[in-house]
């Protein structure tokens, strides 16, 4: 509200479309912030009653011997702008002895004698208007019937000390300065006319406030945001005022705050008290009333719900709709003004059309408002939200940090009152990885249990989840993350039964900044879905697709081996968890299928069907733990007759292209007989070629300053004779007469075993 305006109603009516939907001309428009006016904004606060009042209280004073200096004061944004229009409207609203109104600019104007002269200029005006109804001021001066307004010319064009003002106020007047020297004088007749300069200032001030004091109506002379203006003006113009104050049938209404201007005052005129030299030119203050905390929750409120419904074709949820009544309530509680309200509500109508489809309503009106209250709690949230991103992504954050953000949110929020609107349990609602318990210490305060917390915000879009918080803050996503249409548009695919394997494969393509990819993402967000948004028959697509897919995913060896891993860690615990969601029937289907056609025969044996058995060191090979596995003993002996049978025969050369061969084999070992694989890796070294390609399939990974691919005896011992193939390398490697890349092959072997595990 510029200048302090009022609330405005509700204006926005709901509109047809989804969130987001909007066209440009249906977007809600921003509040110029401009004060009431009559006829331009409604009056939700009361103060139009206030105005009737004041302006009854103000024309039952007598001001025909000394003027009135009225001050209404009140802080920026409390709504004296919009008070004293609907004032200036209450005073004009009478009979025909209503005071005439003058609006009084003086930041328009910059030096001393630019004031005199405009508000001599205003009073002119407003005397002619008085003494002369009906006629233009220049008639009114050439005819002689502005006698006062001529009187306060003169008394300006004295006081100035200078005809320059005399020609200004002329000009202001519409009139050339020589017509109106040559009518004034015609009217006069001799020096006494009223720009006379020869009279003086005690005899020309008697004359004006004799005049003044014989108008048939006052003259009211409103002077807004006085506060507003540079200390020098400022001093001015209360000087100014303070020459013409007691001039009799005006009244002065200054509006101002009052630790501004006295501030302003004391800078300029090197006083230590501001208030008491305002208090020597103001007869009575008015101070605007503060508005009820519950009539500003209310307003802002209802233009919230406004502002939601012009955007959306459905009213909001229930649930959705008490967090936003709680919002309102709570934030609510620290709308102190007017202005308050309208800046939240243009904050919201900026950011709220753009990412409706994207953002939780309640979550993002909260954020907002925390916005226009503390700044620093703001960079403080979306700081924390960006950390917890990453350490969901992986990244690790040191005790020093989680410290050093704990103690920093001590100075945003009251860790004991929970009924604050700044409490840490309330912004426990809106972020994730909070703990509220009494006597946390601050290494324990935050970042706890990311990964459960905030999927219980992904659903909603809300500000807590790892894939939606960046739109509150910057309209756009956080980079790497999956747009909500992206993972509806394959659930919907996969419930269509429609082939989804290249999305898998276009996402495991698709590097995060981050780190991982975009499928790690997909896996992420599809785990922690319940049935609603995760049907039934989209699972058994799903399945195929990370059967079909996931040894793609690990084939892509890079600096980023550890998120491959961690790839195939996460799809086999989301094809566990939707497969036994699965009727028995539909299960065994699934698994019937997989493992019998499934390309991704790596992820299968190395890790998705040992994970159902007994671990190495607690079983004999081809035997299973009852009860351990997601799937009925049957099921589990069925999967792992169907791997098995095709290690034997149709893809028992497709084994050696299979990502991490190590842990397949080591799988391979659980699911069935050691001297089966031993059979197989002894077929590999059959050939020098076929040696070289298998060793180097078995090199492991690991990063320190730099990434190394280590030949382990500790992986290797169970399969081979891992001397005897030290040996044969250096064999190898010293054979002059052998192809030079044999030779230069093993000599990187040897390499890699001198720096693998030898245990």
């Amino acid at each position: 509200m510029a200048n302090d305006a009022g609330p405005q109603g509700p204006s926005s009516e709901p509109g047809n479309g989804s969130p987001g939907s909007a066209g440009t001309d249906d977007l809600p428009e921003l509040d110029p912030d401009h004060p009431i006016a009559p006829g331009y904004k409604k009056d939700l606060l009361g103060f139009q009653s206030v105005a009737d009042e004041l302006a009854d209280s103000l024309l039952k004073q007598a001001t025909d011997k000394k003027g009135l200096v009225v001050s209404i004061e009140g802080e920026w944004g409390s709504g004296k702008s919009s008070l004293v229009n609907l004032l200036a409207d209450a005073l004009g609203r009478g009979d025909d002895q209503s005071p005439e109104i003058v609006w009084f600019e003086p930041w328009l104007v910059g030096d001393r004698d630019g004031m005199l002269g405009e508000l001599m200029s205003d009073l002119a005006s407003a005397a002619a208007a008085i003494e002369a109804p009906g006629k233009s001021q220049a008639e009114a001066l050439k005819d002689g019937t502005a006698k006062v307004a001529k009187k306060l010319l003169g008394y300006a064009s004295n006081l100035s000390r200078g005809a320059a003002t005399a020609a200004q106020l002329a000009d202001k007047l519409g009139v050339p300065f020589s017509a109106i020297a040559a009518h004034v004088l015609d009217a006069a007749g001799n020096a006494t006319d009223a720009l006379d300069q020869t009279k003086t200032l005690s005899l020309l001030k008697k004359e004006l406030s004799d005049g003044l004091g014989n108008l048939s109506r006052r003259v009211v002379v409103i002077v807004d945001d006085l506060d507003r203006l540079e200390p020098r003006e400022a001093v001015e113009i209360v000087r100014l005022i303070r020459a013409v104050a007691n001039f009799p049938n005006v009244i002065y209404v200054l509006c101002f705050d009052r630790k501004n201007l006295a501030k302003s005052l004391e800078q300029a005129l090197h006083i230590d008290d501001g208030t008491s030299f305002l208090e020597k030119i103001i007869q009575v203050s008015f101070h605007v009333p503060q508005p009820e905390a519950y009539d500003l929750r209310r307003w802002f409120r209802d233009e919230c719900l406004a502002l939601y419904n012009s955007l959306s074709a459905s009213r909001l949820p229930e649930g959705t709709l008490d967090r936003l009544a709680l919002v309102c309530h709570m934030e609510g509680g620290l709308l102190k003004t007017p202005r308050d309200v309208v800046r939240a509500l243009n904050a919201i109508r900026l950011y709220w059309p753009p990412i409706s489809d994207k953002v939780d309503f309640p979550d993002l009106v909260w954020l907002q408002m925390v916005k226009l209250r503390d700044e620093g709690f703001y960079s403080w949230i979306e700081t924390y939200l960006a950390e917890c991103a990453a350490v969901e992504d992986g990244a690790f954050i040191s005790e020093a940090d989680q410290v050093a953000a704990a103690e920093e949110l001590n100075d945003y929020v009251d860790m004991e009152n929970i009924a604050h609107a700044r409490s840490i349990s309330t912004l426990r609602i809106f972020v994730p990885g909070i703990n509220t318990g009494p006597g946390i210490h601050p290494n324990t305060r935050l970042f706890n249990n990311l990964s459960m917390v905030t999927q219980s915000f992904v659903k909603d879009r809300r500000l807590g989840s790892n894939q939606h918080s960046r739109y509150y803050f910057a309209f756009t996503k956080l980079a790497g993350a999956l747009e909500d249409s992206e993972v509806h548009s394959f659930i919907s695919r996969a419930g269509a039964g429609e082939n989804i394997e290249d999305d898998i494969r276009r996402l495991i393509e698709q590097e995060r900044p981050q780190g991982g990819t975009k499928f790690d993402v997909l896996l992420d967000r599809l785990e922690f879905m319940d049935k609603a948004e995760l049907p039934n028959n989209a699972i058994p697509s799903i399945l195929y697709g990370l059967a079909n897919c996931m040894d793609g995913c690990q084939r892509k060896v890079n600096s980023d081996k550890l998120s491959r891993r961690a790839s195939w860690r996460a799809s086999g615990d989301l094809f566990v968890e939707l497969a036994a969601r699965q009727d028995e029937f539909d299960r065994t289907k699934v698994i019937e299928n997989v493992f019998s056609n499934g390309a991704a025969i790596g992820w299968l044996m190395a890790h998705l069907l040992p994970g159902q058995i007994l671990t190495p060191d607690r079983f004999e090979p081809g035997t299973f733990s009852e009860g351990s596995s997601m799937f009925s003993d049957q099921q589990l002996q069925t999967a792992t007759r169907l791997l098995l049978n095709r290690f034997e025969t149709t893809d028992r050369d497709k084994i050696i292209d299979a990502p991490e061969l190590v842990s397949l084999m080591k799988g391979w070992q659980i699911a069935g007989d050691t001297a089966l694989v031993w059979q197989w890796a002894k077929e590999q070294m059959v050939t020098d070629n076929k040696f070289l390609k298998f060793l180097s399939a078995c090199r492991g990974w690991t990063k320190s300053d730099k990434t190394y691919y280590p030949l382990n005896r500790r992986d290797l011992k169970n399969f081979m004779d891992f001397d005897e193939a030290l040996a044969r390398l250096k064999g190898m490697s010293e054979d002059s007469g052998r192809d030079p890349a044999q030779i230069a092959l093993a000599k990187e072997l040897l390499a890699a075993a001198s720096i693998g595990k030898d245990k």
